[in-house]
């Protein structure tokens, strides 16, 4: 499972929600938080990455848009004749409907990640992004910036060619705005001028907190400032850290956690890069254990570079919770914990009698195999336990094992309801050879869901009308780095307003907030920000619906919050009414079922429903 040598990110597996607290004499899992201390840095530093600004091109009309893209992508292609020179801007096009293809040469360079970012496509249909003649990306909203991932395509020596292929429709312009190389370089001794080198001095850095959202601290700016965020700049900024990591911690596994950083974010731990992640929202880990030198400080550097996919505030920075992680070998796989209750007849509305089907996933991180046992048990709201069951797993060295599904039958439990909200918590302790090595635990609620195409929603066989709200993420003041409190705070004004429930907006949200509407009685629908594989606003066509890593970690993260009745694939998608969009929504649902199957599966859709390759109503019961 671990290579050695190399860290691992793992992005389909965050931390569990709640987790049991770490006694002084319980050393089987630490939690520390990092959010205290940070130094903090806006914009760029000259000479922290390699950036190559495309100056020039070569553009040539063509009427047959991606049909030519064999030809007109290729590496040894002349430009001579019927081509022209432009430059970042140029209104090629002059209002003529059609497409162009753009050309321009890179020089190839030892790089660990490469990005193209693109401040605009003045075009109205959409934008093909080729590098040496494979697509690496594309984007329909054009006239915003974006970044393409060219690391797989990008070549170290010799030339890179880049082919870009704009569609104009009704718009008067045409053609490509400023675009930029822009990569990180990682040789095995970096300079003393380089940020991520631990002995860079960044005293005269800002002392920061996290959450934190820089980007709501600049200057109101309607001339320079984008309208979609509030007039505010947006530019890259950097983070530092000295982690003190116990001695304690040699020989075990060690995490980096974070639960939230908008976005394209990349990671040094004591200069050696440990990885990057490229979504805003997902909550993500590193795996550090051999990088990482317990008993020692160790200097964690962060940059964040905002790119913007939604058409509303989105900020910048460290606006989740961050932790370190400590734990043995052997251990629950983050989120690898489902507490599935079941309820067939609810009864009175307020007990009934109930079934939890839980299934866990352990893993093996050490070199040799090992027989461990999974104890799985309910506690109520009194912390008494109520309900258990243990099994024994196989695990073979540097494995994931699937635990057999255990039941656990709870007499006259008290229903997850609106007006009462009661929490039970499933907690989960594994041991290897008579030892406990490893303690977690998730809250969960026991209720019915029904939907019924003639008869509504119904939550635990009474009818119940959903009166919410689809609410983004940011709050006046702080941007998106709200307070846990503050979580809490909204919720509570809008139940004075009336509202049962809560659609989150059109992405992953803080684990705190779902925390907050399980326990305050609110209903939430679940949306994933990623229409298939892509970071643009919408899904342009060409889209693919493969590894689904962002959905996977949000599912697996939040199926757990009784709060949650029902999964969204996207909102307001194009693509959706068409059959490669209705293809795209089968993977996805299907992905989702895999890791729930227990809740039903729609989309937020306008112009598309009703089309083929649109979302089909099915009856389920949860």
């Amino acid at each position: 499972m671990n290579t050695r040598g190399i860290p691992r990110l793992v992005t389909c597996a965050p931390l569990a929600v709640t987790q049991v607290a770490t006694r002084a004499a319980d050393t089987t899992r630490a939690e520390i938080s990092l959010d205290a201390g940070w130094r903090f840095h806006r914009g760029d530093i000259p000479g922290a990455l390699f950036r190559q600004p495309i100056t020039s091109s070569r553009w040539k009309a063509d009427g047959c848009g991606e049909v030519s893209a064999a030809e007109m992508t290729a590496p040894d292609l002349a430009t001579g004749d019927g081509w022209q020179d432009a430059k970042p801007g140029d209104n090629t096009f002059k209002g003529r409907e059609g497409c162009a293809w753009y050309r321009a040469v890179v020089q190839g360079k030892a790089l660990d990640r490469v990005a193209l970012h693109f401040d605009s496509i003045f075009g109205n249909t959409s934008a093909a992004i080729y590098l040496n003649g494979r697509k690496s990306g594309q984007h329909d909203w054009s006239t915003k910036p974006f970044e393409v991932a060219a690391e797989t395509a990008w070549k170290t020596s010799g030339d890179n060619v880049l082919a870009v292929l704009v569609g104009n429709g009704r718009d008067s312009g045409g053609g490509i705005g400023p675009v930029v190389v822009e990569g990180i370089e990682n040789p095995a001794q970096l300079s003393l001028t380089h940020l991520a080198n631990p002995s860079y001095d960044d005293r005269s850095w800002r002392q920061v907190n996290v959450p934190h959202d820089y980007v709501i601290e600049g200057t109101f700016n309607e001339a320079t400032g984008d309208k979609d965020h509030g007039f505010l700049p947006t530019e890259p900024a950097w983070y530092r850290k000295t982690i003190t990591i116990p001695a304690t911690a040699a020989g075990r596994r060690i995490w980096l956690e974070f639960d939230g950083v908008f976005s394209n974010s990349s990671y040094w731990l004591n200069g050696r890069l440990i990885g990057h992640e490229r979504s805003g929202y997902s909550s993500f880990r590193f795996d550090i254990s051999d990088a990482a030198k317990p008993g020692q400080n160790n200097v964690l550097t962060a940059r964040t570079d905002p790119v913007f996919a939604g058409w509303w505030y989105e900020g910048g920075g460290f606006y989740r919770h961050t932790r370190l992680v400590i734990l043995d070998p052997v251990h629950v796989v983050p989120w690898g914990v489902y507490a599935d209750a079941r309820v067939d007849n609810p009864g009175d509305r307020v007990h009934a009698d109930a079934t939890v089907v839980v299934k866990t996933a352990p893993v093996n991180d050490a070199a040799r195999p090992v027989e461990s046992t999974v104890l799985s048990e309910v506690l109520d709201g009194e912390g008494r336990v109520v309900g258990k069951a243990h099994g024994v797993q196989h695990l073979g060295a540097n494995s994931i094992g699937d635990a057999p599904e255990q039941q656990i039958a709870l007499a006259k439990a008290t229903l997850w309801s609106l007006e009462a909200p009661m929490l039970y918590q499933l907690r989960t302790t594994i041991r290897v050879a008579g030892k406990v090595v490893d303690k977690n635990a998730v809250n969960f609620g026991v209720r019915q869901l029904r939907f019924d195409p003639d008869h509504g929603f119904f939550l635990n066989g009474k009818p119940v009308k959903l009166k919410g709200v689809c609410c983004h993420l940011d709050h006046a003041g702080v941007g998106i780095a709200i307070p846990d409190r503050l979580q809490i705070w909204r919720l509570d004004r809008l139940k004075e307003m009336g509202c049962n429930a809560y659609r989150t907006s059109h992405n992953a949200v803080a684990p705190e907030l779902l925390n907050a509407c399980d326990r305050l009685g609110l209903l939430g629908m679940n949306e994933t920000r990623h229409f298939g594989h892509t970071y643009c606003g919408k899904a342009p066509f060409g889209a693919t619906a493969t590894k689904l890593i962002d959905l996977m970690s949000q599912v697996q993260r939040d199926r757990n919050h009784p709060s949650v009745i029902m999964w969204s694939v996207g909102n307001e998608e194009p693509l959706l009414g068409s059959p490669e969009g209705g293809e795209i929504a089968k993977a996805v649902k299907a992905r989702i079922d895999l890791l729930d199957g227990r809740r039903p599966v729609t989309a937020g859709v306008n112009f598309t429903w009703g089309k083929e390759g649109g979302v089909t109503y099915t009856k389920r019961e949860a």
